[in-house]
């Protein structure tokens, strides 16, 4: 692997920084959809975000296949890789869990991310697709080629997985400011997945695993919570 040129530079600030401003904008146009009662179908939306995954997965791949990164490096994988991708889960789930600990039934009605959760089996199998694609090109881009390249420019990975993580949180601004916490937390547990593994495809299967689960406990939590 060589260094990463300018092209990877500017991805890395579009990861850092456009990301997370068009997620802020997302943010703010859907509580806006939301309160005027013009919120597209679940279908839609997902479709949508099956697209936009795909396609930043195909940019980060190309821009991480420029500088000699392979995405998809897997060095031996034995009991103790595996020991850590379950631990790995079990704080994702440990961090939900509190999460929710920290909010009543009012507080969840008011978020705007259970607009994204599936309720029928249709939206159940789009939303399995894009948490698998979630899964795969978010650790592509902030576990994978965007710390790589930061990681270059700095010469500091715990400086570089920090910011990644701060980017990762900001990305998922439309899940609230508590959400977003947690997602940084949720981040740091991640980049450490790679960090003691040596490859991206386990923290890959954790991602996916946990989101869909997360979705599905999250649609019927939206249905005891009476949301449409």
């Amino acid at each position: 692997m060589h260094l990463p040129g300018w092209p990877s530079l500017l991805f890395a600030v579009a990861t850092i920084v456009v990301i997370p401003v068009m997620a802020l904008r997302s943010a703010g146009r859907v509580r806006q959809l939301r309160a005027q009662g013009a919120m597209p179908s679940r279908v839609s939306m997902l479709a949508q975000s099956l697209l936009s995954l795909t396609l930043l997965f195909g940019i980060a791949f190309s821009v991480g296949r420029s500088f000699g990164f392979d995405v998809f490096a897997t060095p031996p994988v034995g009991a103790r890789e595996v020991a850590l991708a379950v631990a790995a889960l079990g704080a994702l789930f440990a961090i939900r869990a509190l999460l929710r600990w920290t909010r009543d039934a009012d507080e969840e009605r008011r978020l705007a991310v259970f607009s994204w959760m599936p309720r029928t089996t249709l939206e159940r199998a789009l939303f399995v697709a894009v948490a698998i694609v979630a899964g795969v090109s978010e650790e592509t881009v902030y576990r994978g080629v965007g710390m790589q390249i930061l990681w270059h420019a700095t010469g500091a990975p715990k400086i570089a997985a920090i910011v990644m993580a701060l980017a990762f949180a900001a990305a998922h601004a439309a899940q609230g400011r508590k959400s977003a916490v947690a997602v940084f937390a949720i981040a740091l547990v991640m980049h450490a997945l790679v960090w003691h593994t040596g490859t991206l495809v386990l923290a890959m299967a954790v991602h996916a695993v946990y989101d869909v689960a997360a979705g599905i406990l999250a649609g019927n939590r939206a249905r005891r919570l009476g949301l449409p």
